[in-house]
C-alpha cells in the first residue's frame, strides 16, 4: 500500500487517511454540497469555526481554499503568505480541505444546518512528541503554477507558487520522515524509519474521533459524528538490504486520550520495515436531485461526458406526462411544450451540469397529430459521441437516443429529419427510433423511425467512432414482431413493411445478413432481436442510412437489451457484442461456445456480431447463459485486457441454478429474481475464474447496468433494484467501507455495488426512501465517480442541497440522478 520512497529511505510505515476524509461525506442526513465554500466568506482569510467536539491543530487556514484547490490529482500548494496561519501546505480532495501544519494534518469541511446557513467540522491527526521544528518541503512538483492576488495592495499577491504531488516532513521524529501524498484518489501519509530508528517512538493523536478501542479483529475503531471509523489491522513486513523480504507481526497499541501506535515484532537487525494499516476507503454522495414534474417521469438511462469541454455533464433521457409547468425544462429545447399533454407520454432529454445544479437544456419530444394524448414515447438509452460534420461549438456532447414512438393507427406523427432512412409510420402499433440531438438540445440532426408492420422498440444504442468528414454512426438493437406486408408509401422507402434488414438483396457472393429472415413463427405473435447499424447522413434514399440490419432470434421470443461497440475493431467492420433474452431453442449460437443449448425457459444471450466492410454480418461468437427457471441479460461492458478482451455480463435470473462457477462471490440462489454477473472470454467460450455469481437477498433484485470503473480493464460498477431487506451492500471484509446508506428504506431499494477484478463486491450502497427506487443507468463521470439515474416515488429520496430539484414534484414518480464516490481499497 505505501507507494514509493525515495532511495536514502529504507524503513516505511503507511497509513491511509482515505477513511478520515471520507468521514465528512458519510453524514447522509445532511448531505454536504461538494461546490460549497467550506467556511463562510465572511470570515477572515485563515479563521476558522470550530465544532464541539475537539478540534484539528489551529491556525488552520480557511475556505479559501476551495478557489484554487482542484479535484484528482492531488495538489500540494504551498503557503507563501497568500493565507493567514501556520499551514505550510494545502490541498483539496473530495470537497474537504487539507492543511499542513507543524502541528499536525487538519481536514476541515463546512455543512449546512437547520440552525444557520452553515457549521464548520473539523478532525485531525496530531504527532504526540514529534519534534516542532521539523523541515516540511514539497517534493515531485507539479506542471503549471498557482497566482494568489488577495487585497488591493499588489505588495500582498503571491504568483507564480508551486504545486507538489508529495510533502515530506523530515526527520519528524529521530529517523522517521512523514511522506503525504495523493494515494489513487485518496489522501495518504507514510511514516518512513530509517534503521536503527525506533517505531515505538511514533504516537499518533487522533482530535475529533472520541475514544479508540480494538475490536475482536484488531481493528482500531473510532467514531465521528456518530460514525464508526475503522481502521484494519495492520500488517508488516521486513526487508533486508539484500531484498530479502520477511513477515513481521505487528498490532496497534492504545496509549489512552485517542492515541494510538504501534507494537511491532521481532524482526532481523537493519532491515527496512513496512507496516501498512489499510484504512478503508470510503463511500460518499456528492450530489443528488429529482428529475420530474407533477405527473409521471421515468429516467431510463444516462451518459456523462468523459473529456472534452462539457466533461462531467451528465445526459439523462426518459417518458414523462408531466407539463411545462412542472418539469425542470429549458425554453431553447428542440421541443419546450408537452404534446402529449394528459395521457400521452413524451421523450424528454436533459443534460446537467457537472454538479448537478442546473440545466444546460432540457427538452420534450414528441409526436403530433390529430389526437396526441394518446401518442405514447419513450427513451430507453442514450450514448454520447463527437459529429464530426457539426459546426455548432462543443460537437462531443451529441446525444443518440433510441427507444419507441407508438404509431397509433398513423395518427402519431413523430419528428424525423429530410433525407433520414424512414420519415413513416410503419402501421399500427409501436416504431423504433435513432436520432441525434444538436450539444445545445435545440435541434435534431438526424430522426428515423425503425421498424415493420407490428410492434419495435429499441432498447439500446451505442455510437461507432468516426473520422473526421464522415457522418455520425451508431448501432441500435431492440427487438421486433416481424411482420410481412406493405405498409405505408414511406414506409422505409417503399420497402415492405417487415422489419428493414440490409443488405438485401446480398451482394452476388456475399453471405449477407447473419439472420436474413425472421425467425418467430408467427409475425406479431413473438418476437426476435435486432441489431441495426445506422449511417446518419440524412442521405436517405436507397437505404444508403441503414448500412446494415440483421434479425437475432429463434423460433419463439427473443429481445436484444444491451450492445456494446469493440474499440479495437474500426470502420468499415465495426464489431459489437449483444445481449438479451431468449425463449427459442433455437437461437443461433457458434460452435465451441460456452452452452450452446438452452438451458430451458427464458435464457439470457451473449453474441458478438462483426459487420463486415464487404457487407458481410459475421456471427463471430454466441452463446446461450442461465439456468432451468428465466434468465435474462440487461447490461454489458467489453474489457481490453492485454493481448485479449473480456465480456462482463449482467442481468437478473430466477434460476436456483444458474450457471455460477466456484470461488464466484455467491453460488446459491437468494429468492425470488436474483441479479447476476458473469464475465467471459473473447470467443465466449469460457467463464472467467471467480466471475459468475448472483447478487441478491431473499425477495426480488434485479441488476440494470453496468460500466467499467475508469482507469481499470478490470472492476466494474453495477446498478439495480432491490426488494430484499438484507441485499449484500457491504462491508464485504475489513477493507471494504460502510456504504454510504447500509439500511433497506422501502418497498423497493435502488442500489450500487462495485466489483474488484477477481469478482468479488468490493463496496456498495442503497439508495431510496420509504417508496420505491430503480436504478436503471450507470455512468463513470471521467474521474472516480460514478452517476446513476433512475426512478422514484418517494417524497423523502436523498437529495443534497444545491442541486436542481431537492423536492418531489408529484403525480405517479419523479427521475433521480445522483453521484457517488464508491469506492474501496485498491479500486
Amino acid at each position: 500500500m505505501s507507494s514509493p520512497v525515495r532511495p536514502s529511505l529504507s524503513l516505511s510505515l503507511s497509513l491511509s487517511l482515505s477513511l478520515l476524509v471520507a468521514l465528512c461525506f458519510l453524514m447522509k442526513e445532511s448531505p454536504v454540497e461538494p461546490d460549497e465554500p467550506l467556511l463562510d466568506h465572511e470570515q477572515p482569510v485563515g479563521a476558522v469555526s470550530h465544532h464541539d467536539s475537539p478540534s484539528s491543530p489551529d491556525s488552520i487556514p480557511g475556505g479559501e481554499a476551495k478557489h484554487f484547490l482542484g479535484q484528482l490529482p492531488l495538489t500540494f500548494v504551498e503557503n507563501r503568505g497568500q493565507w493567514e496561519g501556520s499551514a505550510r501546505f494545502l490541498a483539496r480532495c473530495h470537497g474537504v480541505d487539507i492543511a499542513l501544519s507543524p502541528l499536525g494534518i487538519a481536514w476541515l469541511l463546512t455543512e449546512a444546518t437547520e440552525e444557520s446557513d452553515s457549521r464548520s467540522v473539523s478532525f485531525g491527526l496530531e504527532f504526540d512528541g514529534a519534534r516542532p521544528d521539523a523541515q516540511i518541503v514539497g517534493e515531485d512538483r507539479l506542471p503549471g503554477t498557482h497566482n494568489f492576488l488577495y487585497g488591493p495592495e499588489p505588495e500582498s499577491w503571491q504568483t507564480a507558487v508551486p504545486g507538489f504531488a508529495r510533502v515530506v516532513y523530515q526527520d519528524l521524529y529521530p529517523g522517521i520522515d512523514l511522506h503525504v501524498y495523493d494515494g489513487g484518489a485518496v489522501a495518504e501519509y507514510d511514516l518512513v524509519v530509517e534503521p536503527g530508528a525506533s517505531a515505538d517512538s511514533i504516537e499518533i493523536r487522533s482530535r475529533g474521533m472520541g475514544e479508540l478501542h480494538l475490536d475482536d479483529s484488531g481493528a482500531l475503531v473510532g467514531s465521528f459524528e456518530g460514525r464508526e471509523i475503522v481502521h484494519s489491522p495492520p500488517i508488516a513486513w521486513a526487508v533486508t538490504s539484500e531484498g530479502v523480504r520477511e513477515d513481521v507481526q505487528c498490532t496497534y497499541r492504545l496509549l489512552g486520550e485517542g492515541r494510538f501506535g504501534f507494537e511491532v515484532g521481532e524482526m532481523s537487525q537493519n532491515v527496512t520495515l513496512f507496516i501498512d494499516p489499510v484504512f478503508m476507503r470510503f463511500n460518499s454522495l456528492q450530489w443528488s436531485t429529482f428529475l420530474g414534474g407533477s405527473a409521471l417521469d421515468i429516467a431510463h438511462d444516462l451518459a456523462v461526458a468523459q473529456s472534452g469541454p462539457r466533461a462531467g455533464e451528465v445526459t439523462v433521457v426518459g417518458e414523462t406526462t408531466s407539463p411545462r409547468t412542472t418539469f425542470p425544462r429549458t425554453p431553447n429545447g428542440q421541443q419546450p411544450v408537452l404534446f402529449g399533454q394528459s395521457g400521452g407520454t413524451d421523450i424528454f432529454v436533459a443534460r446537467l451540469v457537472p454538479a448537478g445544479s442546473a440545466l444546460v437544456y432540457a427538452t420534450y419530444i414528441g409526436s403530433t397529430g390529430p389526437d396526441p394524448t394518446v401518442c405514447d414515447e419513450a427513451a430507453f438509452a442514450v450514448d454520447l459521441t463527437i459529429d464530426p460534420l457539426l459546426a455548432e461549438p462543443d460537437p462531443d456532447t451529441v446525444a443518440i437516443i433510441t427507444g419507441f414512438a407508438e404509431n397509433n393507427s398513423l395518427q402519431c406523427a413523430f419528428p424525423t429529419t429530410n433525407g433520414a432512412w424512414d420519415r413513416c409510420a410503419n402501421k399500427a402499433g409501436d416504431d423504433a427510433y435513432v436520432l441525434a440531438l444538436a450539444p445545445s438540445g435545440a435541434a435534431l440532426i438526424y430522426s428515423s423511425y425503425l421498424g415493420g408492420e407490428f410492434f419495435d422498440r429499441g432498447l439500446d444504442v451505442k455510437a461507432i467512432p468516426t473520422s473526421p468528414q464522415t457522418p455520425l454512426e451508431a448501432v441500435v438493437v431492440g427487438w421486433t414482431d416481424g411482420g410481412n406486408t406493405i405498409g405505408t408509401a414511406c414506409g422505409g422507402f417503399g420497402v415492405p413493411a417487415t422489419f428493414p434488414i440490409r443488405p438485401i438483396p446480398a451482394p452476388p457472393g456475399i453471405l449477407g445478413p447473419a439472420q436474413p429472415t425472421y425467425g418467430g413463427a408467427t409475425p406479431g405473435l413473438g418476437s426476435d432481436g435486432f441489431v441495426s447499424h445506422f449511417v446518419m447522413a440524412g442521405a436517405g434514399g436507397g437505404g444508403t442510412d441503414l448500412r446494415y440490419s440483421t434479425y437475432l432470434g429463434g423460433e419463439t421470443d427473443d429481445r436484444c437489451t444491451a450492445v456494446v461497440v469493440n474499440p479495437d475493431a474500426g470502420l468499415p467492420a465495426p464489431e459489437v457484442v449483444v445481449v438479451g433474452a431468449t425463449s427459442s431453442t433455437g437461437f443461433p449460437t457458434r460452435p465451441g461456445a460456452f452452452a450452446p443449448f438452452s438451458f430451458g425457459g427464458l435464457d439470457a444471450f451473449v453474441s458478438r456480431i462483426q459487420f463486415g466492410g464487404n457487407g458481410i454480418i459475421d456471427l463471430r461468437a454466441s452463446t446461450y447463459l442461465g439456468g432451468t427457471d428465466d434468465d435474462g441479460a440487461l447490461g454489458v461492458v467489453l474489457h481490453d485486457s492485454g493481448a485479449f478482451q473480456l465480456v462482463t455480463v449482467v442481468g437478473e435470473t430466477q434460476s436456483s441454478d444458474f450457471a455460477t462457477v466456484a470461488s464466484s462471490f455467491d453460488t446459491t440462489h437468494n429468492g425470488g429474481r436474483d441479479g447476476f454477473a458473469t464475465r467471459f472470454n473473447s470467443t465466449l467460450s469460457t467463464i472467467s475464474a471467480g466471475w459468475s455469481t448472483y447478487l441478491g437477498g431473499s425477495n426480488d433484485d434485479v441488476i440494470f447496468d453496468v460500466a467499467i470503473v475508469p482507469g481499470s480493464t478490470t472492476k466494474v460498477n453495477v446498478c439495480g433494484e432491490t426488494a430484499s431487506s438484507n441485499f449484500p451492500v457491504g462491508p464485504f471484509g475489513m477493507v471494504s467501507p460502510t456504504p454510504w446508506d447500509s439500511t433497506f428504506n422501502g418497498a423497493v431499494d435502488a442500489f450500487a455495488v462495485r466489483f474488484n477484478g477477481t469478482g468479488q463486491p468490493s463496496c456498495g450502497t442503497f439508495l431510496g426512501s420509504d417508496g420505491t427506487e430503480r436504478a436503471r443507468g450507470i455512468s463513470p463521470d471521467g474521474a472516480a465517480n460514478i452517476v446513476v439515474a433512475g426512478e422514484t416515488t418517494s417524497t423523502g429520496f436523498p437529495t443534497t442541497a444545491g442541486s436542481l430539484q431537492v423536492n418531489y414534484r408529484g403525480g405517479t414518480s419523479d427521475g433521480f440522478v445522483t453521484k457517488f464516490r464508491i469506492a474501496a481499497l485498491g479500486q
